[in-house]
């Protein structure tokens, strides 16, 4: 059997864990609370041109927002998978027709983090854990709609689209930290298309709503647009104010490489950094790319903001990952240290 994510199962856990019911559409939706319900069209109301119409949902009751739902629950949902990862519609694709034959038990089918946190986030499906394993549930008429969705090559190629958008915007806040949105419109003009600056707001916001990896904050008559680690508006703003220089812009080739994790490669000292740990174990490509992410990363963007966090954070990480001395913990550190001094600084607006 496939292991099941620590941090799915804490979530769930932590969210009281509900049995699993088959449920109907209305059924499913009446046990949210009306603010929930609002998650699940937020992106739809977004989306939507008459002003008049979201200031009337605002004003609906429980009972008519669950029917409102419904009778838009195709627009609603087409909207909503725009935001879906394009890595994680295979999962979705298999797994729906299961879910419509009442099979809820997805203990090894792997379900994408990314995934459970949207799901999750705007309550189009419900999870239970127990006894090591998964179940997830949601109604049919979800089902069959993202069905129809899945199969629908136009809206495919939209959902490709827009997760090439969001890559894009992410590649920037890994890369300064902290943008305007003048420099950001900018910097999608000149690589990604040119679109006005009202419809760039508006795929702003609609991330900032869909996605965790992004926060946005109103700063005077602007927005500054921040990596995930800055989740306090008032230490962003503190910290925006304090950036110094000008943006430092790198070529779409390099903003995918730092998207992806693939930019501290390019560091003679990581490198060096495989070499130290394939004396001491066989490392596999998968091992590589966890310690990029889970260790290497997250050392580097914790750095940009506090180096003595930083290093006593990764002491702590790589102790847990790795059954080293602390002498050779401490060697792993100083070589980590040093691909960090060869990546983007975020204080620097970019500047290595």
């Amino acid at each position: 059997m496939n292991s099941i994510n620590n941090e799915v199962q804490n979530i769930i856990l932590s969210d009281g864990n509900s049995k699993i019911k088959d449920l109907s559409a209305y059924d499913y939706l009446n046990g949210f609370t009306k603010t929930e319900l609002f998650n699940i069209i937020s992106l739809y109301k977004l989306s939507m041109k008459d002003v008049i119409e979201a200031y009337v949902l605002d004003n609906k009751s429980k009972k008519e927002l669950i029917k409102y739902i419904i009778e838009n629950l195709e627009n609603i949902l087409k909207v909503n998978f725009k935001y879906i990862k394009n890595k994680d519609l295979k999962f979705l694709k298999n797994t729906l027709p299961k879910i419509l034959e009442k099979e809820f038990d997805i203990t090894n089918d792997e379900i994408p983090i990314s995934l459970f946190f949207y799901l999750r986030r705007f309550k189009l499906a419900k999870f239970e854990y127990s006894d090591e394993s998964l179940k997830m549930f949601m109604p049919k008429e979800f089902c069959e709609v993202f069905i129809n969705i899945l199969n629908d090559k136009k809206l495919t190629k939209e959902n490709k689209k827009y997760n090439d958008i969001f890559d894009y915007i992410c590649a920037l806040t890994d890369t300064y930290g902290i943008i305007d949105l003048n420099n950001l419109y900018h910097f999608f003009k000149k690589d990604m298309e040119k679109i006005d600056k009202d419809s760039f707001v508006k795929i702003i916001n609609s991330y900032d709503i869909a996605d965790d990896y992004i926060n946005v904050f109103e700063y005077g008559s602007d927005y500054i647009i921040c990596n995930i680690d800055f989740a306090d508006e008032e230490a962003a703003v503190n910290f925006y104010e304090t950036q110094s220089g000008e943006y430092v812009e790198y070529s779409k080739e390099d903003l995918v490489l730092i998207k992806n994790g693939t930019f501290i490669r390019k560091s003679k000292h990581f490198k060096k950094f495989t070499e130290y740990l394939n004396d001491k174990f066989e490392l596999t490509e998968k091992d590589i790319e966890d310690i990029i992410n889970m260790l290497i990363l997250d050392y580097i963007f914790s750095a940009s903001l506090n180096i003595d966090d930083a290093n006593s954070k990764f002491i702590n990480n790589a102790s847990e990952m790795f059954d080293l001395s602390k002498e050779e913990i401490e060697e792993m550190r100083k070589i980590v240290y040093n691909i960090y001094m060869d990546y983007p600084k975020w204080s620097k607006r970019g500047a290595i």
